[in-house]
């Protein structure tokens, strides 16, 4: 894991005088900005067990300073069965009655709260098994003082835009600039944008590709 103070000499040009509190506040913020619009921070969790007539599961294993997004990709391993099958993921506000539907066992996934995922329908009295190959997208958490190092060595640059911008945008700072903080956050928005769309890509090639709506 980097420390955000690897950044600091990069934005002291941009924002002479900011401090490293402040500096810490911008660069996490537009991580975590970055980070929700693309799954630009992925990891594999261990497997869950399921427990018959419990819907959801707190997945405590994330890496430090971090916290899920959302679940990518999750694999129902019966216990009967011989080979996992793929869950859907499901928005939590798109749920219809006819999901809990128990016909064909388990077969949705979403995560409504933070770092749990919710299974659809619940699993019954005879549903046993666990969940294996969850891929979860991450972001940096609220508390977050550090980053991921593969994450920033492939997202340095865009991270660095988002925090100017956010510096830029402040109110009656030596720094401020409203014109170069419209520049930037263009520039940020275009960059997540592009970010998605080459991950997306990489998701497809890797037969991770998973239709999610927003949740």
């Amino acid at each position: 894991m980097s420390n955000f103070s690897v950044l600091y000499p990069r934005l002291r040009l941009e924002a002479l005088g900011a401090p490293p509190a402040l500096m810490d506040i911008k660069i996490r913020d537009a991580a975590r900005m970055f980070m929700r619009e693309t799954p630009a921070y992925r990891a594999s969790h261990p497997n869950v067990t399921i427990i018959p007539q419990t819907g959801d599961y707190l997945l405590p294993s994330l890496p430090a300073d971090s916290e899920m997004v959302r679940p990518l990709y999750v694999n129902f391993l019966e216990t009967v069965a011989i080979k996992a099958r793929p869950l859907f993921a499901i928005a939590e506000g798109l749920l219809r009655a006819d999901y809990t539907i128990r016909e064909g066992g388990l077969k949705y996934f979403t995560s409504p709260t933070f770092n749990t995922i919710t299974l659809v329908p619940v699993p019954d009295e005879n549903v046993t098994g666990s969940l294996q190959n969850i891929v979860l997208q991450l972001r940096p958490s609220r508390t977050a003082t550090t980053i991921d190092d593969a994450v920033l060595s492939r997202w340095e640059e865009e991270i660095m835009v988002g925090a100017q911008w956010l510096l830029y945008d402040m109110q009656d700072q030596p720094w401020t600039n409203k014109a170069e903080a419209r520049r930037y956050k263009l520039r940020f928005t275009k960059a997540w944008t592009d970010a998605r769309r080459e991950l997306d890509k990489g998701f497809a090639r890797a037969d991770l590709r998973v239709q999610i709506p927003e949740l």
